[in-house]
């Protein structure tokens, strides 16, 4: 009982929550590793991306792993065997893209142009036909691949609960980088490679 109305009195001594207090938890202005400022928004945390397509099949049980017990993507789950599994990381690649694009309000961000596009382009413009899905890119709009790996990943941690400390994420992305090159053995291709690493 001592304990309890220790806990009570400690909890009215401290300030009340604000909204504000509310508003930075979910989002609010931000600086990335690169140094860019932008308006994030947290939607609800990893949880918010289940079933949303967001989440690649093949990282989903490492996802729900994360959610039940803290523990994130980590180099032995990229590198099975010591070696990088393409696949993995081209679906790491294609979640912190999503994660990126769901998360970053201001300024906008846009996905990658595909095929598609450029048919949709060529159907709708018959006298100004393109030959390439590049030629569709304009000056005045931010896209996804413009966007710096490490920036990626700390949205990534961010959103999975982590902190939004730029030089915890350093640290951390320095430390991951070192455990990936142990798991594959070499230290150049992790190093090539880190964009991909969220663990």
């Amino acid at each position: 009982m001592p304990a309890t109305r220790k806990a009570q009195k400690d909890a009215e001594m401290r300030r009340i929550s604000q909204i504000g207090d509310f508003k930075k938890r979910l989002g609010g202005v931000m600086e990335l590793p690169s140094g860019l400022i932008v308006k994030v928004r947290n939607p609800g945390g990893l949880r918010a991306f289940m079933g949303s397509g967001v989440i690649p099949n093949s990282l989903m049980t490492y996802i729900e792993r994360g959610l039940s017990t803290g523990k994130g993507i980590t180099s032995k789950d990229l590198a099975p065997d010591g070696k990088l599994d393409p696949k993995l990381i081209d679906d790491m690649t294609m979640l912190l893209d999503g994660i990126t694009l769901k998360t970053v309000v201001e300024p906008r961000i846009h996905p990658l142009l595909t095929d598609a596009d450029l048919i949709k382009w060529n159907t709708e413009h018959p006298d100004d036909q393109l030959e390439d899905v590049e030629q569709l890119r304009r000056d005045d709009r931010l896209y996804i691949d413009e966007i710096p790996d490490d920036d990626k990943q700390f949205l990534f941690q961010w959103i999975s609960g982590g902190t939004r400390d730029l030089e915890t994420f350093r640290q951390r992305l320095e430390q991951n980088v070192d455990s990936l090159a142990a798991v594959t053995g070499n230290g150049d291709s992790a190093k090539s490679d880190d964009g991909v690493n969220a663990g």
